[in-house]
């Protein structure tokens, strides 16, 4: 998230003119909501700058926010806790944060966040339009605890709501979502990052519609675990009781590591009891594990169990694996199923079995291992057989070994050599790279690096030219590292994931 700052420049004379720059501040509106009592409304209109809200209100107090048209503004919030669920006043139902008007909000998340609201309001509730984006983008890390009161979501209400960041559990009431929709609302969710758990509350999915609401649920991205109410979906819509049958969602997964389950009757990704099915697509590099609900009770009627990925029970069936799409799914994605009432201990344990598929589409981003052959023609002649061609080895070791100071040793060779064009880098045999080390060794393009290291007994060289550290392949390089077990890899396996930048590996003969 970009900071608005002011230069400040001081002059004074002494014989001469001499300028002085002072550092760049960034300036912002703190309001401390400790003491607040009753609600604090504030016009974000009137609002220059980028607005903090913190501290912890133990007297009920609640902030709104209005927006109008057209604007984007900026909130804080920085430790603010605030709780009105202690509100007895049957008239008095409020939000702990609530945002109003047509205007778009951006929520950044610093330190440790709580809002939990009183009946029939959401914990971080946006009314009347707009959308609601929650971010955790600046040098400070952040967390949100949003719960919701009775019919409403920890985090939701009439709008569109973006996460791009950040860690999150929201917690739904009854008959609303985690994060979504309340009671009769519709739900427009999209997750681009974070660590996101969303809790529905009775018949409420955990990210979705609430009860009688539909869900319009896209995912790109995050550590997701979906758990809906009995009665409701994991990711998904809502349904109905009784006999008649309400439609489910349009669920889209482009990627990340999503767990939705059902607590009872609702499906893992999909309806809620009496659903009539949902649209459901799961594409790309996602990694999908789903469990629907057992079959359960809701008022006088009984439903059978959920689909894994698809329809709620109904009251004369179990829910059928219905409207799934995975012509998208990159051979490096997957979906797993698990057999209903499957909770969600049990699939973080491994002790159950699912029902794994994977995709059939190459995964235009995967870094392939270098393929041997057994050519019987490149043999040669009897007797002129040719040499068998060395396949550079396939790294699979680790270590932790990763607290290189690569920028003091390229400093150190310059130092002794200051024409020096390249320099020689002795590595121990057990490094890891790490992106930062590797970072270190891209980022100074006035030499070349020749890594030397051994593997199994042979020396190997890996040299690295200048790069152009704002190209495309730069980037898919570093994309492809985070996806390496605990973000490492050793040389050999970084030599083949960013050959695309002109680094090459070599033996050197003993």
């Amino acid at each position: 998230m970009k900071k608005k700052v002011l230069k400040r420049v001081c002059s004074t004379a002494m014989g001469a003119l001499m300028f002085v720059c002072l550092p760049l501040s960034t300036f912002a509106r703190e309001i401390d909501v400790s003491s607040q009592i009753g609600q604090l409304s504030i016009d974000l209109a009137g609002e220059t700058e980028d607005l903090i809200l913190t501290g912890t209100n133990t007297l009920n107090g609640s902030v709104e926010l209005k927006t109008v048209p057209g604007t984007d503004k900026i909130v804080i919030l920085r430790n603010l806790s605030m709780d009105t669920s202690e509100i007895t006043d049957g008239n008095d139902y409020r939000a702990a944060l609530s945002i109003t008007g047509n205007g778009n909000v951006i929520i950044e998340l610093d330190g440790t966040n709580s809002l939990k609201s009183s009946s029939q309001r959401a914990g971080l509730l946006k009314k009347d339009g707009g959308t609601l984006t929650i971010k955790d983008d600046n040098e400070t890390s952040g967390s949100l605890f949003a719960e919701g009161g009775e019919i409403y979501p920890g985090i939701g209400g009439d709008m569109a709501i973006v996460i791009d960041g950040g860690t999150i559990n929201a917690i739904g009431g009854k008959g609303a979502a985690g994060i979504g929709g309340a009671l009769f609302q519709p739900a427009n969710v999209t997750i681009n990052g974070g660590t996101i758990t969303a809790t529905g509350g009775e018949n409420g999915a955990g990210i979705g519609g609430g009860y009688f609401g539909f869900g319009n649920i896209t995912i790109n991205d995050g550590t997701i675990t979906a758990i809906g109410g009995n009665g409701g979906a994991g990711i998904g819509g809502s349904g109905i009781i009784g006999s008649s049958r309400f439609d489910g969602a349009v669920v889209t997964i482009n990627g990340g590591t999503v767990t939705a389950f059902s607590e009872g009757g609702g499906a893992g990704i999909g309806g809620h009891t009496n659903s009539n099915g949902s649209v459901i697509t799961i594409s790309k590099d996602a990694t999908v594990y789903a469990a629907g609900g057992s079959s359960t009770t809701l008022e006088t009627y009984n439903y059978c169990e959920g689909a894994a990925i698809g329809e709620g029970g109904a009251q004369d069936h179990k829910g059928t694996d219905t409207g799934l799409n995975i012509s998208g799914l990159y051979t490096t994605g997957s979906v797993t199923t698990f057999a209903a009432g499957t909770t969600l201990e049990e699939i973080k344990a491994n002790s159950v079995n699912g029902v794994t598929v994977r995709g059939t589409v190459p995964d235009p981003n995967e870094v392939k291992e270098p393929e041997t052959t057994d050519d019987e023609t490149d043999k040669g002649t009897p007797g002129n057989e040719q040499p068998p061609k060395e396949e550079p080895p396939v790294y699979t070791e680790r270590s932790c070994i990763a607290d290189v100071n690569v920028a003091a040793l390229i400093e150190a060779a310059l130092k002794a050599d200051s024409s020096a064009k390249e320099i020689t880098i002795e590595f121990d045999d057990n490094i890891c790279l790490t992106p930062d080390l590797l970072k270190d060794l891209f980022a100074d393009s006035r030499v070349s690096k020749n890594c030397l290291f051994t593997y199994k007994g042979k020396r190997y060289v890996l040299r690295i030219n200048a790069v152009n550290t704002s190209s495309v392949a730069y980037a898919e390089g570093f994309e492809a590292l985070s996806k390496e077990r605990d973000g490492m890899a050793g040389f050999l396996r970084a030599a083949q994931i960013f050959e695309n930048l002109n680094v090459t590996l070599n033996v050197i003969d003993n």
